[in-house]
């Protein structure tokens, strides 16, 4: 058991130098975004789990997001950022179409999710979304669909007043806004049916929502 351990290490920190290495050369993918990265690293509370892209992000954070994918990115920031990150490769395809970085933006990922600790689900989150992206690219419908998708994102951004939404028969969520984000709901609407897709951007809801009575 030591020695899985000792050898499951070993493999992430060889990924962690691949990972340090490419952030040098030939450095990772902007994805529109552009600042002053923060010349070290600082005490600046991470973003949390589907907290959202670079428009949810504080100044502080903004610049620590420009250092944990710059040229000086370490594994350890990167990982505190990878959320940002999968929303904001999510946004460069779908909202900016740029569908030839692709091959690109999957292969960040793949390198993305090697470094990921062993007990989260970061590391297979990052693979569904650059499968999905994948999948989303080889679709007959992609431009119908890319227009729906980003129809959604000019939706008003709070969730209408006094309204609780429920999923299924778990408890109501605090933020039920429709928006891209890199979540298990929003992933299967982008690829899901064009019907349901047009349905949630007239409704301003994941089409499994349902409002409380």
């Amino acid at each position: 058991t030591l020695s899985r351990l000792a050898s499951k290490r070993s493999k992430r920190e060889l990924a962690e130098g691949r990972f340090e290495a490419y952030a040098a050369d030939p450095g990772f993918l902007l994805l529109g975004r552009s600042g002053v990265a923060a010349p070290e690293a600082g005490l600046v509370p991470p973003p949390g789990y589907f907290s959202g892209g670079w428009d949810d992000l504080t100044a502080d954070q903004r610049s620590m997001y420009l250092r944990a994918f710059g040229p000086q990115a370490t594994a350890l920031d990167a990982r505190r950022y990878t959320f940002t990150r999968l929303d904001e490769a999510l946004r460069h395809v779908i909202l900016r179409r740029a569908m030839m970085e692709l091959p690109r933006i999957s292969d960040e990922l793949s390198m993305l999710a090697s470094i990921q600790l062993p007990q989260t689900s970061a590391a297979a989150l990052c693979t569904t979304v650059a499968d999905g992206l994948e999948l989303l690219a080889q679709s007959s419908d992609l431009g119908r669909r890319l227009n729906l998708l980003s129809e959604i994102e000019q939706l008003p951004k709070e969730a209408p007043h006094g309204v609780t939404i429920h999923l299924d028969d778990r408890p109501p969520l605090a933020d039920s806004r429709l928006r891209l984000s890199a979540s298990p709901d929003y992933l299967r609407l982008m690829l899901g049916d064009l019907h349901a897709l047009a349905e949630a951007g007239r409704t301003g809801r994941y089409p499994q929502f349902a409002e409380a009575s």
